[in-house]
């Protein structure tokens, strides 16, 4: 966790990891809805995915979808496919279990025709295995990259799985707890 001040000698705490996961799942949410460009970092190896039937046929009815967030997918076979480009928000990143994982959430979703009801869960999940892990040390450089990542983010409070971002105790607050009331 983060604790700083705002400015008005107001304590704020941040889970570090919410509010990471908050700025991924923006910047992908974005990215699909096409008000940010699906910004792409060429693999100098592509990626083999191998899937059954089943998730192979899932791929293919959502190919658009992983397109739209920057994704190069092209197929060898029937079942394998090769990861060719992904989208740069989730650099660095186990790119066959993000996808087996969304393609799992898909597939168990039903057709495209429940899709939107999904998406948000997937993006979501996505941006979560991409965030800042809680406990992880920060530099004081990392932990201002991540405050101007916040600053520069249509932010809400909570993380997308509902999570809370950041509290706010203010120097009544603490008084109180000193009983000093």
């Amino acid at each position: 966790y983060l604790i700083c001040t705002d400015g008005d000698d107001h304590l704020v705490f941040v889970d570090q990891h919410a509010a990471h996961e908050r700025i991924n799942y923006e910047k992908l949410r974005l990215v699909y809805q096409g008000k940010l460009p699906p910004e792409a970092q060429g693999l100098l190896f592509p990626i083999v995915l191998s899937l059954d039937t089943r998730m192979s046929d899932t791929l293919r009815e959502f190919m658009s979808f992983f397109e739209q967030l920057g994704f190069q997918i092209d197929a060898l076979s029937d079942t394998s496919f090769a990861i060719r480009y992904v989208p740069k928000v989730l650099l660095n990143y186990d790119y066959q279990a993000l996808l087996r994982d969304a393609l799992t959430d898909l597939a168990e979703s039903g057709r495209s025709t429940e899709f939107e009801a999904i998406c948000d869960h997937i993006l979501a999940t996505m941006a979560c295995h991409k965030s800042i892990r809680a406990g992880h040390r920060m530099t004081e450089a990392d932990a201002m990259k991540l405050f101007r990542a916040m600053d520069e983010t249509v932010f809400k409070s909570n993380c997308p799985h509902g999570r809370p971002v950041h509290f706010i105790m203010t120097a009544n607050d603490i008084e109180k707890r000193f009983l000093r009331t």
